[in-house]
Order: structure tokens, then sequence, then C-alpha cells
């Protein structure tokens, strides 16, 4: 009696599983380079007054990824990441992939505004 409990119970664990595997393979990647702009205060693109976790997609990407979607934003070249919004395009395309705000970029990605980009950034959403 108590084998198909177990029968059913392993078949739903892996169910399970097996769905959170498809979940977690569903996100984009992308690397390339991260730069900066001047934006808090203003009024983005997606029609919210922009903070310092805003950013803008390229305008390429504006319809493909929805507004206040969360952009995982890492500088792999000391480790730094902050989770941003999108709720904001504009008018670059790769090799940047992502447009922070300055504050985020000098604090939280560890950019130089004197370099003007970060070249090795890498975003997932």
């Amino acid at each position: 009696m108590s084998l198909p409990k177990k029968v059913v119970v392993f078949t739903l664990m892996l169910g399970l599983f097996l769905s959170s595997l498809s979940v977690a393979s569903a996100a984009t990647v992308r690397n390339g380079k991260i730069s900066y702009y001047d934006g808090v205060g203003r009024v983005g693109s997606d029609g919210k007054v922009l903070t310092k976790w805003d950013c803008a997609v390229g305008s390429n990407y504006r319809y493909t990824i929805t507004k206040g979607t969360p952009i995982y934003t890492t500088n792999l070249s000391n480790m730094k990441s902050a989770t941003l919004y999108k709720w904001d395009h504009g008018n670059f395309w790769d090799p940047i992939i992502l447009d922070v705000q300055r504050e985020t970029y000098v604090t939280n990605l560890g950019g130089s505004t004197s370099a003007g980009y970060i070249t090795n950034g890498k975003i997932s959403y």
C-alpha cells in the first residue's frame, strides 16, 4: 500500500525539479559594455520617474524587455553587481548592453566615469 504513495511522491518531486530547470534556463544573458547616464529625477521612456535603481536598454530591446523587468547586472572585472529595473531605453546598440544611472555605475558597479563604460559587463533578465 505504501509503494504507490512513494511512486506518487517521487513523480511529483521529479516534476517539480524538472520544471524548475526549465524556468532557470529561460533567462537571457548578454555580455558587453555597460555605460552610464544622468537620468535620476526625470521621467523615463516607460513613464516612471527614474531612481538610481532604474536603467535603460537599447532601443532595439524596448519592446522585447517589458517595463519594470529586473535586470541582474554584474561588472565581471570586480564582481560587483546590482539588480536594476528597465524603465527607459536609449539610442545605443552593441557592444553597449545597458545604460545605468551614474551613482549606481560608480557606487554599486565600481565603474570609472573617466573610462566612460565598464568593458566587461554581464546582464541577465
